[in-house]
């Protein structure tokens, strides 16, 4: 397990643009480049900070699960001269969406930590205010069993015919890695 905290504004990934070259070999072609020009350097930062918890450990192989905690500042609209508003949400609910925070997260371990973002399997996400911006990740063997969150949502959705025989009994399920949701 590798764990490690980047400190910085978290930056999605995703967002994309087109281009058209204007010059050399390929002048006329269209490209996609990001949209964004702080991923980059946000990017650096989690891949620096990744090599830095990784030390001298292998690169993890086989299926990962991946949990990140992205930390965003407050704005200063749910501060009133008594402090924070009530009608201050508890949670980020506006931009950026957490999945492309995560995305950007993927690409910055990859070829660090794993050496290729398909090895991640399962993977966790959420946004939370805090004092310092930034993001919390670790890095893990995901479990070979199935979680209980994950049967639950198969059995639920009436599903269990479609795995692979890999369903196992409630006495026999995989408690959650994570304490996030505990």
């Amino acid at each position: 397990m590798i764990e490690f905290f980047c400190s910085g504004t978290p930056r999605p990934q995703g967002s994309k643009k087109a281009m058209r070259l204007t010059q050399g070999s390929r002048a006329g072609t269209m490209i996609m480049v990001e949209s964004s020009k702080q991923l980059e350097p946000w990017r650096n930062d989690v891949a620096m900070a990744a090599r830095k918890a990784r030390g001298s450990q292998p690169m993890l192989e086989g299926a990962v699960a991946i949990v990140a905690v992205f930390v965003l500042v407050r704005p200063r609209g749910h501060y009133g001269t008594r402090g924070r508003l009530p009608s201050a949400p508890l949670r980020p609910v506006v931009a950026p969406d957490f999945d492309k925070l995560l995305r950007a997260i993927d690409d910055a371990i990859t070829g660090i930590l794993i050496k290729d973002d398909a090895q991640i399997c399962t993977s966790q996400a959420s946004k939370v205010y805090g004092a310092m911006p930034g993001v919390i990740v670790r890095v893990q063997s995901a479990p070979a069993a199935l979680t209980a969150d994950e049967l639950d949502v198969i059995r639920h959705a009436g599903f269990d015919q479609a795995l692979d025989g890999d369903v196992r009994s409630s006495e026999e399920r995989t408690p959650c890695q994570t304490p996030l949701f505990r």
